[in-house]
């Protein structure tokens, strides 16, 4: 008011309260403000839909990494995703739309289940069969190809980063009972279901295998026209290699070794395929007493890389560059595959392994339960103990 008094400040003289307040409110005012512009991108980002086109300012925060699906590309461009009916390019994303209904038999996974530490952009759920004359077919969905994101349309809820932890099993479950939901938590949401899928482009079943030429770690060098003589099938495990995956790879060449038995009674030839050089390679089937061609894929530029052929290498990762992620084909002694079982995760343990080796077996004809106990390492007997205790034996829980 006009008639309080004029105080001048001076040095160390305290201020009115009046005049203190206003500056105060003064300073609050330009906080809330700066603070308005700076949180106006980050809250437009999660507002928006999460389609990968429509979350740069997320991207940005996050480091180049599309986290609504964990990937870590080597690039932050936006993702591009096919128009309906152009011929998919290898590792273009794509959707498959479910607007209003439920996802029935149409396609299952199989993966995920991640151990790993981290996202590293592997062991993404898979698909593992999707039937020709459903609405994912048509929208070009086929074996092989990773799921980056499920959203419902009103954008209310996601499945994303947390999904390469879950079992296929339980991909399965969650994704059909949030395509039929109409409500998540506490709000409200329309039944269906919108996918981000990547194109893996791993060769359907009834599609002739591409040929290769590889050499193995005795220093042979096989084709696959070669692999293919004098058998019914041709078994390829593709695997991370020992750089990426030591311990399971060991495992999985051991299981191998041991159901080589099991695999000949059924016609079949098994080779491994991964990306380990020579001298690493031949390293570990030395250890292992390998007796199957383990065969040696190191080219990582694309033109000559066996398993980004056939769908099993990922390049682009931070983490790693690249690596060979695992899968299996069964292929027939006239070339044609007769199945693709992309499978488990990088770092999976014993348990897992012997079973994805059983599964592939019961495919050509093989008992699950027999392979798995010959896949098995044998129990050591008491004696055994104590004579490895002794000096007399290996250590137990080494395998021979």
């Amino acid at each position: 008011p006009e008639s309080q008094p004029q105080i001048e400040a001076f040095p160390g003289m305290a201020q009115p309260k009046g005049r203190r307040r206003c500056a105060k409110g003064i300073v609050l005012g330009l906080i809330t403000a700066a603070l308005a512009a700076v949180l106006a991108p980050i809250l437009q980002a999660f507002a928006t839909p999460p389609k990968a086109i429509q979350r740069s300012s997320l991207r940005q925060l996050v480091g180049g990494g599309l986290v609504l699906g964990g990937i870590e590309e080597a690039d932050a461009q936006e993702v591009q995703f096919a128009s309906t009916g152009e011929e998919l390019k290898l590792n273009e994303n794509f959707r498959v739309e479910y607007p209003d209904s439920g996802i029935g038999e149409d396609f299952f996974f199989c993966g995920g289940g991640s151990t790993g530490p981290g996202n590293l952009g592997v062991d993404r759920p898979r698909i593992a069969y999707v039937d020709p004359k459903s609405v994912a077919y048509a929208q070009g969905l086929r074996i092989g190809d990773e799921l980056v994101w499920a959203s419902k349309f009103d954008n209310e809820f996601y499945l994303g980063e947390q999904m390469t932890r879950m079992e296929a099993e339980e991909m399965d479950s969650r994704i059909r009972s949030l395509a039929l939901s109409t409500q998540e938590g506490l709000r409200q949401t329309a039944p269906g279901l919108s996918f981000n899928f990547k194109n893996r482009g791993a060769i359907q079943p009834g599609q002739p295998a591409k040929d290769f030429k590889l050499e193995s770690v005795r220093g042979a060098e096989f084709t696959l026209k070669e692999l293919l003589k004098g058998n019914e099938f041709l078994v390829l495990f593709f695997r991370p290699g020992f750089k990426v995956a030591r311990a399971s790879d060991i495992e999985l060449i051991r299981a191998l070794r041991r159901s080589q038995v099991e695999f000949a009674k059924l016609g079949a030839t098994v080779a491994t395929i991964s990306p380990d050089g020579s001298q690493l390679a031949q390293v570990l089937g030395y250890e292992n007493k390998v007796d199957f061609p383990m065969l040696m894929d190191p080219k990582f530029d694309g033109s000559d890389n066996v398993a980004i052929e056939y769908g099993a290498g990922k390049s682009g990762l931070r983490a790693y560059g690249y690596v060979t992620e695992r899968m299996a084909y069964v292929i027939d002694k006239n070339g044609i595959v007769q199945a693709v079982i992309p499978g488990i995760p990088q770092l999976a343990d014993k348990k897992k392994i012997i079973s994805h080796i059983a599964d592939v077996a019961r495919i050509i004809g093989g008992d699950f339960d027999t392979v798995k106990k010959a896949a098995s390492p044998k129990p050591r007997s008491s004696e055994q103990m104590l004579n490895a205790l002794v000096g007399k034996g290996q250590p137990p829980g080494r395998d021979d």
